[in-house]
């Protein structure tokens, strides 16, 4: 059986398609999870990464919760669209006034239940689904 090359590209392309769908329902619709938004440039993130963060996520996973990090270039431009994966546009969309880092979000399936800005709202707000 010989394939041509367009066949091939098609073949690659439909293969591609099917994983990004599967991903991004997996990302979104599948039950509860948090993003953590953090920005290269951000102190307070670094701190709490250093901190904080292995031992949440720990306590997330043995909740089942999902964790995901979004990584920005700086807390100055945090809402950068080309930093947002298309995924993830709509929580952004979903928070016009969102400025600085770090933000983290719980998720439950295509609805925000929590947002919280800054590491003391996190405290207050989001630790505890890990606990």
């Amino acid at each position: 059986m010989t394939v041509n090359r367009r066949e091939l590209l098609i073949g690659l392309g439909a293969g591609l398609v099917v994983g990004a769908t599967s991903g991004l329902a997996q990302a979104q619709g599948a039950g509860r999870w948090v993003l953590y938004v953090s920005a290269a440039d951000c102190i307070n993130c670094r701190s709490w990464e250093g901190s904080q963060q292995a031992a949440f996520v720990q306590g997330l996973r043995k909740n089942g919760i999902g964790f995901r990090n979004l990584a920005v270039s700086s807390l100055h431009n945090v809402r950068n669209a080309a930093e947002w994966p298309a995924d993830l546009r709509w929580i952004r969309d979903a928070e016009p006034q969102m400025s600085g880092t770090p933000w983290f979000f719980v998720i439950n399936g295509n609805t925000i239940e929590r947002a919280a800005i800054g590491t003391e709202q996190w405290q207050h707000l989001i630790a505890r689904y890990a606990a």
